[in-house]
């Protein structure tokens, strides 16, 4: 989610009815007035932000956890708001990214399918048969998300229908779901 920092400084002008642009979003999941700010937002010692009425969030200040890395994903829940809103237009900048990161899936899936260590790498480069895939993680479990992500999938030839993506909602109980799919031969 570091492409939603990165888009949001170029200063879109694209607002919504409330009037906040996508950088004003990001801006504010920050607690940040400008772009400026974001790095010190991000790599602080104590950052905390407003959470915003997106996805049912209660109005108030949030933690955004004390390493960088759980910062940057925070804002994940707000891009993913503004890409697939219930209501009104997407914010284009939000479906950038989003599409970013769903084409980056895409090229791991593409590589770990053509690694000639799976046992079934000769037969997906023949075109004969296609690896089981499988997914789970807090982007998945985004409707949204996981859609344009099956969509994708679809579109290179890694799967033949969206309803192929099996996703994996609890993987420490569905462990045993998941290791007959990746050694079945």
């Amino acid at each position: 989610m570091l492409a939603s920092i990165s888009v949001s400084g170029k200063g879109e002008d694209r607002r919504d009815e409330s009037g906040k642009t996508f950088e004003g979003h990001v801006l504010d999941h920050f607690g940040v007035s400008s772009t400026h700010e974001l790095v010190d937002a991000v790599y602080s010692a104590s950052a905390s932000a407003p959470s915003g009425s997106l996805n049912d969030l209660e109005v108030g200040r949030v933690d955004l956890g004390s390493d960088p890395k759980e910062r940057l994903a925070s804002v994940a829940p707000l891009v993913l708001g503004l890409a697939f809103p219930s209501a009104g237009d997407p914010y284009p900048e939000a479906v950038q990214v989003v599409s970013s990161a769903i084409d980056s899936l895409v090229i791991l899936v593409s590589n770990l399918a053509n690694l000639s260590s799976l046992p079934s790498s000769h037969e997906v480069s023949r075109g004969s048969a296609k690896p089981k895939v499988a997914c789970t993680g807090g982007l998945m479990r985004h409707n949204g998300f996981r859609m344009a992500f099956s969509n994708k999938l679809v579109e290179g030839g890694y799967i033949e229908k969206v309803e192929e993506l099996r996703f994996i909602e609890e993987p420490v109980k569905e462990v045993g779901l998941l290791m007959p799919l990746m050694f079945k031969r």
